[in-house]
């Protein structure tokens, strides 16, 4: 008997006695069921497909994970297990009004499709021990996640230090060559790119071209540029 499906049973009876002619009386058996701790129940097999390279905190997915209890306040918790894939990527928490598990990306490690495409999140969800006017002791369920990412455009990556020191002369004449170290960069996924200098500006923290200053193209076999 399933005290969320009906709470109570109403069932009658017939007593008949082997007299002639037979005799019967009627009556009414109530049965009312004891609410008790059910455990969290996970969607079999969750897989979610996403892009890589995701925003700490943003949602990435959902999958359902349903506790029966959570209308009587059972609150779930999901933990990852240390240690294994995921851990570092993403969290999981528990939405008691959707009773859904909902991903989010963490800033921990990227969801990094060149690293590892696939992660399989092993994961466990535990209940506080039932309805709160009836608690026992906590139930947990274990499980799989499946994250299978997918490829995306890397932005590319400097091999030299991010602040680098470059001479040049007052008044120096176009095409000049500054005096310093190769920029040097690279892209993942061997893409071309292009240098392009650039000022800060305090007031309004963004970043705008510096027009006096040519962009330098290089393509994927050639990463350095500038220097001298």
């Amino acid at each position: 008997m399933d005290y969320e499906t009906a709470r109570n049973r109403v069932l009658g009876y017939v007593a008949t006695d082997v007299g002639a002619p037979p005799l019967s009386c009627q009556g009414q058996l109530r049965i009312d069921v004891l609410n008790a701790n059910d455990p969290p129940v996970v969607a079999m097999n969750p897989t979610l497909n996403v892009l890589e390279n995701q925003e700490s905190g943003r949602e990435i997915g959902r999958f359902s994970l349903v506790d029966q209890d959570v209308a009587e306040g059972d609150v779930v918790t999901i933990t990852i297990t240390p240690g294994t894939e995921g851990f570092d990527e993403v969290s999981i928490v528990h939405d008691p009004q959707s009773q859904q598990a909902v991903v989010r990306a963490r800033g921990v490690a990227n969801l990094d499709y060149e690293r590892n495409p696939t992660l399989r999140v092993q994961f466990r969800a535990s209940d506080a021990g039932g309805p709160i006017q009836a608690r026992t002791a906590p139930l947990s369920v274990t499980g799989t996640l499946l994250i299978q990412l997918i490829d995306g455009n890397d932005p590319p990556v400097f091999l030299t230090p991010n602040t680098t020191r470059f001479i040049v002369g007052e008044n120096a004449a176009p095409g000049t060559p500054l005096q310093g170290p190769y920029l040097r960069a690279q892209d993942p996924e061997g893409n071309d790119f292009e240098f392009q200098v650039v000022q800060f500006d305090p007031a309004t923290q963004q970043y705008f071209v510096e027009d006096e200053v040519a962009q330098t193209c290089v393509d994927a076999d050639d990463v350095a540029a500038g220097g001298a």
